[in-house]
C-alpha cells in the first residue's frame, strides 16, 4: 500500500525533531504499517516496529479527511 508524500504539520515536525524520529521511519510506517487503527473519521493511526530504534513501535497519526486527498497530513 503506497501513499502520496506526507504533509507534516508544524507539530509533527517539532515532535519528530524532539524525539529524534527520522522522516523515512514515518513514511515507511504509513506506507508499510504493521497495524492500522481507525480511531475517528478524521484520525487514522499507523503503527510499525522500528528496528533502527531498539525495536520500539512508532505510531503515526494521520488525518485522512484533509483536502485535497490523497495526500496525508501527519499530526
Amino acid at each position: 500500500m503506497m501513499h502520496s508524500p506526507l504533509d507534516f504539520t508544524a507539530h509533527a515536525k517539532m515532535m519528530m525533531q524532539e524525539r529524534m524520529i527520522q522522516e523515512d521511519w514515518v513514511e515507511n510506517t504509513v506506507n508499510v504499517p504493521d497495524m492500522i487503527e481507525e480511531k475517528r473519521y478524521d484520525e487514522k493511526h499507523y503503527l510499525k516496529q522500528i528496528p533502527q530504534n531498539a525495536g520500539k513501535f512508532l505510531r503515526v497519526i494521520v488525518n485522512p479527511s484533509i483536502i485535497p486527498p490523497p495526500d496525508h497530513s501527519v499530526l
